[in-house]
C-alpha cells in the first residue's frame, strides 16, 4: 500500500513537470528570442506559433507536446498500470496548461491531450482524431474542433469502460480523470468560445 501512495506521488510529480515544459515557450524564446505569449493571440500553443513564425516551428511545438504526454503515460502505466497512466496523463495536462517553469501561464493542452489519448487508449485517439479533422474541415476554426474533439474523450471512455469492469473503483477513476482533462481543455478555451459566439475567431486557412 505505501509503496503503490509512492508510485502515484513520483507519477504525479514527474508527469506534471513534464507538463511543465512549454515547447512553445521554450522554441520561442531560443529561435527567436521571444515570449510567444507576447505575440498572435497570445497562447503558449501550436495554432499561435504557427500564425507568428510559421509551419516549421509549429509542427516541432505540436511534437515536443506530445512527447511529453507520451512519457508521462508510458510512466504510469509502467509504474501502476491504466488507472495510474489515466491519472499520469491528467497532471501533463495540467502542467502543460499551468507550468510551474512559466508563471503557471501555459498553452490549451490539446497537442498534450491527443498523445494522452493515443497512449492510454488507441481506438478512442482515431475515433477523436476522425472527429477532429471532420470538424476542421466543416468550420475552419482549430479551437472549435478542440473543444467539440475534447467533449467526446469522456463519452468514449465511459462507453469503452462501462463494457469491460474488472476494477469498480479503477474504472471509475479513469472515467474522472477523463473528464476533468476534458473540462481543463474546454475551459481553457473560454476566451475562444467568447469569440466564436461574437463571431470574431479567426479561422484557418487551407491555401497556403
Amino acid at each position: 500500500m505505501f509503496n503503490d501512495i509512492l508510485k502515484t506521488i513520483l507519477v504525479i510529480i514527474i508527469s506534471y513537470v513534464l507538463g511543465s515544459l512549454s515547447f512553445a515557450l521554450i522554441l520561442s524564446n531560443i529561435i527567436h528570442g521571444q515570449d510567444i505569449r507576447n505575440y498572435g493571440s497570445k497562447n503558449a500553443g501550436a495554432t499561435n506559433m504557427m500564425r507568428t513564425y510559421g509551419f516549421k516551428i509549429a509542427f516541432f511545438t505540436i511534437l515536443g507536446d506530445m512527447l511529453k504526454g507520451i512519457i508521462s503515460v508510458s510512466i504510469g502505466n509502467f509504474l501502476g498500470g491504466q488507472t495510474l497512466g489515466y491519472l499520469a496523463g491528467l497532471f501533463c495536462i495540467l502542467g502543460h496548461i499551468y507550468p510551474i517553469f512559466y508563471g503557471f501561464k501555459g498553452g490549451k493542452g490539446v497537442a498534450t491531450g491527443a498523445a494522452v489519448a493515443l497512449m492510454t487508449n488507441s481506438s478512442i485517439f482515431i475515433i477523436m482524431s476522425i472527429i477532429f479533422v471532420t470538424c476542421i474541415i466543416l468550420t475552419k476554426y482549430v479551437s472549435l474542433s478542440s473543444c467539440i474533439t475534447s467533449i467526446f474523450f469522456p463519452i468514449l471512455t465511459f462507453y469503452d469502460k462501462i463494457h469491460i469492469i474488472n476494477n469498480i473503483t479503477s474504472e471509475i477513476l479513469i472515467i474522472i480523470c477523463s473528464i476533468i482533462m476534458s473540462s481543463l481543455i474546454i475551459c481553457k478555451h473560454y476566451q475562444n468560445i467568447k469569440r466564436l459566439i461574437n463571431k470574431t475567431e479567426p479561422q484557418i486557412s487551407f491555401k497556403n
